[in-house]
Protein backbone atom coordinates (compact mmCIF):
# COMPACT_ATOMS: atom_id res chain seq x y z
CA UNK A 1 0.00 0.00 0.00
CA UNK A 2 1.25 3.40 -0.79
CA UNK A 3 0.04 6.02 2.38
CA UNK A 4 0.17 9.79 2.24
CA UNK A 5 -0.29 12.59 5.12
CA UNK A 6 -0.82 15.68 3.80
CA UNK A 7 1.12 18.40 5.67
CA UNK A 8 0.68 21.24 4.04
CA UNK A 9 -1.32 22.53 0.63
CA UNK A 10 -3.70 20.70 -1.78
CA UNK A 11 -2.90 16.82 -2.99
CA UNK A 12 -4.93 15.14 -6.10
CA UNK A 13 -4.29 11.42 -5.55
CA UNK A 14 -6.21 9.63 -8.02
CA UNK A 15 -6.82 5.57 -8.04
CA UNK A 16 -8.61 3.50 -10.28
CA UNK A 17 -10.17 6.97 -12.01
CA UNK A 18 -11.63 8.17 -8.36
CA UNK A 19 -10.14 11.44 -7.73
CA UNK A 20 -9.41 12.55 -3.75
CA UNK A 21 -8.65 16.21 -2.83
CA UNK A 22 -6.71 15.53 -0.02
CA UNK A 23 -5.66 19.06 2.45
CA UNK A 24 -3.58 19.71 5.49
CA UNK A 25 -4.19 16.77 8.20
CA UNK A 26 -5.53 14.22 5.38
CA UNK A 27 -4.45 10.71 4.98
CA UNK A 28 -5.17 9.34 1.69
CA UNK A 29 -4.28 5.14 0.88
CA UNK A 30 -3.78 3.74 -2.63
CA UNK A 31 -4.00 0.11 -2.17
CA UNK A 32 -1.52 -2.53 -3.57
CA UNK A 33 -2.02 -3.35 -7.06
CA UNK A 34 -3.50 -0.12 -7.84
CA UNK A 35 -1.87 2.58 -9.73
CA UNK A 36 -2.25 5.96 -7.88
CA UNK A 37 -1.27 9.15 -9.29
CA UNK A 38 -0.49 12.63 -7.57
CA UNK A 39 -0.84 15.55 -8.57
CA UNK A 40 -0.31 19.52 -6.75
CA UNK A 41 -1.73 21.86 -8.88
CA UNK A 42 0.08 24.77 -7.17
CA UNK A 43 2.16 23.14 -4.03
CA UNK A 44 1.84 20.44 -1.94
CA UNK A 45 4.29 18.38 1.17
CA UNK A 46 3.38 15.10 2.17
CA UNK A 47 4.51 12.11 4.23
CA UNK A 48 4.59 9.22 2.26
CA UNK A 49 4.66 5.83 3.39
CA UNK A 50 5.40 2.53 0.98
CA UNK A 51 4.90 -1.16 1.54
CA UNK A 52 6.98 -4.41 0.70
CA UNK A 53 6.16 -5.28 -1.95
CA UNK A 54 5.20 -9.43 -2.89
CA UNK A 55 8.67 -10.83 -3.89
CA UNK A 56 12.04 -10.17 -3.63
CA UNK A 57 11.41 -6.45 -2.93
CA UNK A 58 12.11 -6.38 0.70
CA UNK A 59 16.04 -7.14 -0.44
CA UNK A 60 15.35 -4.38 -3.43
CA UNK A 61 14.11 -1.85 -1.35
CA UNK A 62 16.28 -3.01 1.80
CA UNK A 63 12.64 -3.95 4.02
CA UNK A 64 13.44 -4.97 7.21
CA UNK A 65 11.44 -7.10 9.44
CA UNK A 66 10.87 -5.37 13.07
Amino acid sequence: DEIAVVVEGELHVTVDGKTVIARPGDTVRAKAGHLGHYAAPEYARMIAIYGPNAGDADEAFGYQEL
